[in-house]
């Protein structure tokens, strides 16, 4: 539980970063993945994705991104998976 102090820090700081989903391209699903990947927005580290999982019902991978509050959603962003950079998009939650 967050004490008053604790409140008017983050009043004051305002947010730094929010979780958002990523849509991941690609028709192929990949492989469960709960490893934290770096995720780039204009070249720059911006965030995290936490896990990733196949959606059969939006065909896609999809996945969590924690996320610098500045990036918009809808941006496109890569995420950077041990086989290369994947192009994504960020989306509010949740993944209807």
């Amino acid at each position: 539980m967050v004490g008053c102090e604790g409140k008017r820090r983050v009043a004051a700081e305002s947010v730094k970063r929010r979780q958002l989903g990523l849509v991941l391209g690609g028709a192929t699903p990949a492989p469960l993945g709960f490893r934290r990947e770096h995720i780039l927005y204009d070249g720059a580290k911006v965030g995290m994705m936490t896990d990733c999982v196949w959606s059969p019902r939006l065909k896609a991978n999809i996945g969590y991104a924690l996320i610098a509050a500045a990036v918009p959603v809808g941006a496109a962003v890569e995420v950077m998976r041990e086989r290369g950079a994947v192009a994504a998009r960020l989306v509010e939650l949740p993944f209807i």
